[in-house]
């Protein structure tokens, strides 16, 4: 009786390691479409800035200094110098620290910040 209480136990525990392990590999298959598409919508994005700054460059004469120069002052948009596009910060006229859009008021110098109101 003992033994048979046992290898339902061990059953139980088996069938639920199956599920488990069944689970892990549709995860893993949607995880790597995803990283799949991922990857796909990152290199039509390359082929589009690299098609669209040659245009620039070569109709507008300007130089890879340049477009490094506004990259940087873009990343600096948002506070943070990370590589990251975050819009929606906007630079205090006082003292020119930048403040996230749900500030009315700037967080540094409390003066009071030139944005629209949220609809």
């Amino acid at each position: 009786m003992e033994d048979q209480i046992i290898d339902g136990i061990l059953h139980r525990q088996i069938r639920h390691a199956q599920n488990d392990a069944s689970t892990a590999r549709r995860d893993a298959r949607e995880s790597q479409t995803a990283i799949q598409e991922l990857e796909e919508q990152v290199g039509r994005l390359t082929l589009v800035c690299t098609a669209l700054w040659s245009l620039l460059k070569q109709r507008l004469n300007l130089s890879d200094t340049e477009l490094v120069a506004i990259i940087e002052e873009v990343d600096l948009r948002d506070g943070r110098r990370d590589g990251k596009h975050r819009p929606g910060g906007h630079a205090c006229t006082s003292c020119g620290r930048t403040n996230s859009v749900r500030h009315r008021f700037c967080i540094y110098c409390e003066e009071p910040l030139d944005v629209p109101p949220l609809p």
